[in-house]
């Protein structure tokens, strides 16, 4: 691991206990994103698919900016393994807002009173499609 990353050393995550492989199928990866959100407890999540930015965008809520940081870091630890990409983080250090990118899927992890004042998913259902939850996971 980079001695730059956001990710230190001293972080567990789930996606250190259970070996990932890298995927090739953006599906599979964003599967285990939202396992990675469920297991840390994400509310009101919501995925986006067929957006001119990226093929998933998985928007997730949590009731702590420290939350959304310990979240942020799992979630970009597992995008890390499992992605061919380099893995972008915006707004961690406020925690209001932190978008990760990964090129195929973006993450957007954001308070309650965040999400309220940008309502992120009307601009995302302007330009993209909503989809089921657990569709997506039985892939």
């Amino acid at each position: 691991m980079e001695e730059n990353s956001i990710l230190s050393k001293r972080h567990v995550s789930y996606a250190q206990s259970k070996p990932i492989q890298r995927e090739t199928c953006v599906e599979k990866v964003a599967s285990v994103v939202i396992e990675i959100l469920e297991q840390k407890k994400a509310l009101s999540i919501k995925v986006f698919q067929n957006h001119p930015l990226a093929s998933y965008i998985i928007v997730a809520e949590h009731e702590s900016a420290r939350g959304i940081q310990a979240i942020a870091q799992h979630v970009g630890f597992a995008l890390k393994q499992c992605s061919k990409y380099e893995i972008g983080y915006d707004g961690f250090e406020s925690s209001k807002w932190v978008a990760i990118d990964a090129q195929d899927i973006i993450v957007h992890l954001l308070t309650n009173e965040a999400r309220i004042e940008y309502e992120i998913e009307n601009l995302l259902q302007q330009a993209s499609e909503e989809i089921n939850l657990s569709a997506l996971m039985q892939n």
